[in-house]
């Protein structure tokens, strides 16, 4: 996003230091009185040219607000994501943690290991202390009777994960060969939703500071044709 800005942004200073001022000579010459738009971009053209010193403080300004307007997306993504009703299921850490119990889960079982021992394992060595918790009750539910998927305990993990993991405790140690394919494919899914997250982030961000440059542009443009529209117009009336 910060590339795309800098290179974007030496359109617009030209456009204000080589354009507008020739259009502005222009206009004196008829002696043309001025909308307000044209008059504040002929201001700031003028600013520009007599302090230009102070034209680069004003670019880093700039760039630095499009840089922590980029951090703030990926820091806030979940408010980001409220706002705009994107469905997930956590923030980007969340997907992480997720992704990683997912992966302990399936080398304890590959391991031989007993499934509830597997299943606290995997939430033991989590960072997260909500994923540990949740863990433990999941590893309490795989070894009671009933289904894990109609366990309120276990609403904390995805439907598919209670699938493999009922699937799991039909079947042996040596067996689990669909078991442990299904928990990677899951684990791969909740990785590759962190990188769509961060491609958004990017995505968007660039976006933006295409479409604001744009604007600017757009602006000087107008600015510039609007008192040639008055000046046509009373030629010829």
């Amino acid at each position: 996003p910060l590339a795309v800005f800098l290179i974007l942004l030496p359109v617009l200073i030209f456009l204000l230091t080589v354009v507008v001022p020739v259009y502005s000579s222009i206009f004196a010459s008829f002696d043309l009185q001025l909308p307000g738009l044209t008059s504040i971009v002929v201001w700031l053209s003028h600013w520009m040219i007599r302090a230009p010193l102070l034209v680069a403080p004003a670019i880093v300004v700039a760039a630095a607000a499009v840089y922590l307007f980029s951090w703030l997306l990926g820091r806030f993504s979940h408010w980001r994501h409220a706002a705009i009703g994107y469905v997930t299921d956590g923030s980007s850490r969340e997907l992480l943690a997720m992704a990683a119990f997912i992966r302990r889960l399936r080398g304890s079982l590959a391991a031989g290991l007993p499934l509830a021992s597997a299943v606290k394992l995997a939430g033991y060595l989590s960072e997260r202390r909500s994923l540990r918790q949740a863990a433990s009750q999941l590893a309490g539910a795989v070894e009671a009777p009933s289904s894990l998927r109609d366990t309120p305990a276990t609403r904390r993990f995805p439907t598919t994960l209670l699938f493999a993991l009922d699937l799991s405790r039909t079947t042996s140690a040596s067996s689990r060969t669909a078991e442990l394919s299904l928990l990677d494919q899951l684990a791969e899914t909740y990785l590759q939703r962190v990188a769509q997250r961060a491609d958004w982030n990017t995505g968007v961000v660039g976006q933006v500071a295409i479409v604001a440059v744009g604007l600017l542009v757009g602006i000087v443009l107008i600015a510039m044709l609007l008192p040639l529209v008055s000046l046509v117009n009373g030629l010829a009336g």
